[in-house]
């Protein structure tokens, strides 16, 4: 019918041989477009019901076959939404191997068990690491050497994260950081607004000790870094190479940011920052 534009002229819609109920055959009721409207056409289609009697319009009969229409209808299929299993490999794939996490990274993608129980299977299967309770890392590899445990920097991260507190590296991890020292300490020391813990990595231990807000001021500044470098190392370490060396190691904004934070620098650590920050002799 919809195909004929109304037209309801089609064999499969005449029943042949029987007379219908004013006497006339039925072979010959049929309604062109013009004289049934669309609207009933439409209504006549959309019925799944075989009509008994002959239907009247303007003194004309018409009738169906007692075979029912199949009518194919499209529908749009709900897609099957991700796992969460899925969902959190994706994205630990994305940050690509060495990023270290806490189940706060996918707090967007689910409950909490079930995030829990989808880094149990995913460390099962050996694809991720646990580190210590509460921290995974997606392990780098070396051809000789195997899996490398992760840095201590992107450990204390993914806890400060968790925590959601700040961190500020100290002692001889900050002079490590600014080229002041080639040996990376064993025992790493972060400053933290937050609780005081320990992290345990092979034979490395990171440390993130609990601090005054004074010392967490110039926290993720390089500012930050030289007060803590030239706390650790004392007045008899610091002589006229090592300012040199910083003073040439950063740049003009950092300089500019060292005058500004003498307030939080002890008063010797204050007067080398001073030196460091001066303009060059020409």
């Amino acid at each position: 019918i919809r195909a004929k534009e109304g037209n309801l002229i089609n064999p499969a819609l005449r029943r042949r041989g029987n007379a219908g109920a004013n006497g006339r055959s039925y072979q010959d009721s049929h309604l062109g477009a013009a004289e049934c409207p669309r609207g009933l056409a439409r209504k006549l289609h959309s019925r799944p019901a075989i009509a008994t009697k002959p239907t009247q319009c303007r003194k004309m009969s018409l009738v169906l076959t007692r075979k029912l229409p199949i009518i194919s209808v499209k529908t749009n299929m709900p897609r099957h939404t991700q796992s969460i299993d899925y969902k959190i490999r994706s994205r630990i794939f994305g940050n690509k191997r060495g990023w270290v996490f806490t189940p706060r990274h996918f707090q967007d993608l689910g409950s909490s068990a079930a995030i829990d129980a989808a880094l149990r299977r995913l460390k099962a299967s050996g694809t991720i690491r646990q580190l210590a309770r509460g921290i995974y890392d997606y392990p780098s590899q070396h051809p000789v050497l195997g899996l490398l445990n992760p840095t201590a920097d992107a450990v204390a991260r993914a806890i400060s994260n968790r925590d959601v507190t700040k961190l500020q590296p100290s002692g001889g991890y900050a002079a490590n950081l600014l080229g002041l020292s080639e040996q990376v300490p064993m025992k790493v020391v972060f400053l933290t607004d937050g609780s005081t813990r320990k992290v345990v990595l092979g034979k490395q231990t990171i440390i993130l000790k609990q601090t005054t807000p004074k010392n967490m001021a110039t926290a993720g500044r390089t500012s930050g870094l030289v007060i803590q470098a030239l706390r650790h190392l004392g007045s008899r370490h610091v002589d006229d190479s090592l300012i040199a060396s910083l003073r040439q190691r950063l740049d003009p904004a950092d300089k500019r940011q060292l005058l500004k934070d003498l307030q939080h620098a002890p008063a010797r650590v204050a007067a080398v920052m001073r030196q460091i920050a001066a303009p060059e002799p020409r």
